[in-house]
């Protein structure tokens, strides 16, 4: 008696085709995310903060708008203590630096001086505003949102931190998927089918780049606002004009940092098409 074996056929290439819609997608957040990387690079902000953090009715010189943007950044993207419970430490540090920069800019000899408020200025010549630089930069913001991070600032910071980090960790099991899931196609004998994901998963993800682009360049301030109400549905994330947060991170610092993400995310997508095709054509 002879027994037929199960055909099995089907079954293997619906695993291999949910395989491959996975590593694409998994493959596409990878993709986004060395874009994002390299906005989250030290030497981007100090680039773009060099460039733009300049405002002539802001009381803080531009080098200490400059210095300022570089520690937001810490304090967003960096633990700084955080791990060990709270964000009091951050605090300290952001806040310290806020000090540092206001006594420099504030000093007499400074250009913008005259900008300060006699009541900022008797502040920071106390012995307690580098003891206690949490309650100095409360004070500051409390006289003007000019003059230091208020509590709906620095919310929004650690609501960013928060965010980032909670995806980093997602982002590096997609990157994971992405690899582990092309290393099964090739090694299962389907490289074509990991050439179509190479060539299929980042083709997707630059026209949607290119579209996203396109809206940011024809209506910045609108893209930005669903980004932020998408992100942030809270609402805490407007602040005045005139306000520190925005005068050390205006509108260009955030127009470039989305060109560069596009930049990178696009140039990230063409190697991955490249390598797609090459692999395609070996198969």
């Amino acid at each position: 008696m002879v027994t037929k074996r199960p055909n099995t056929a089907p079954t293997c290439g619906f695993i291999h085709i949910l395989i491959m819609i996975a590593t694409c997608c998994c493959l596409a957040a990878t993709l986004l995310a060395v874009g994002f990387a390299a906005c989250m690079q030290p030497v981007a902000t100090d680039l773009f903060a060099k460039a733009f953090a300049s405002n002539a009715s802001s009381p803080y010189l531009d080098e200490d708008l400059q210095a300022l943007a570089r520690e937001t950044r810490d304090y967003t993207v960096s633990d700084h203590g955080r791990s060990q419970g709270g964000s009091e430490a951050a605090r300290q540090r952001i806040a310290l630096a806020t000090v540092l920069a206001a006594q420099h800019s504030a000093d007499g000899d400074s250009p913008k001086r005259a900008l300060w408020p006699d009541t900022a200025i008797d502040l920071l010549k106390k012995p307690m505003a580098r003891e206690n630089p949490v309650a100095t930069a409360q004070a500051l913001s409390r006289i003007s949102c000019r003059l230091a991070l208020g509590e709906d600032e620095l919310s929004h910071l650690d609501d960013c931190y928060t965010l980032i980090n909670s995806a980093i960790p997602v982002l590096w099991c997609c990157a994971g998927a992405a690899l582990a899931g092309l290393a099964f196609l090739v090694l299962s004998g389907r490289r074509r089918q990991a050439g179509h994901v190479l060539l299929c998963a980042p083709a997707v993800l630059a026209a949607v780049m290119l579209a996203l682009g396109a809206w940011a360049a024809l209506d910045f301030n609108g893209f930005f606002g669903a980004f932020h109400g998408l992100l942030f549905p809270q609402g805490n994330w407007t602040f005045p004009a005139q306000s520190l947060l925005i005068c050390m991170l205006p509108l260009d610092f955030w127009v470039s940092m989305a060109a560069l993400w596009l930049a990178v995310t696009l140039a990230a997508c063409i190697i991955a098409m490249l390598l797609g095709r090459r692999l395609s054509k070996a198969a």
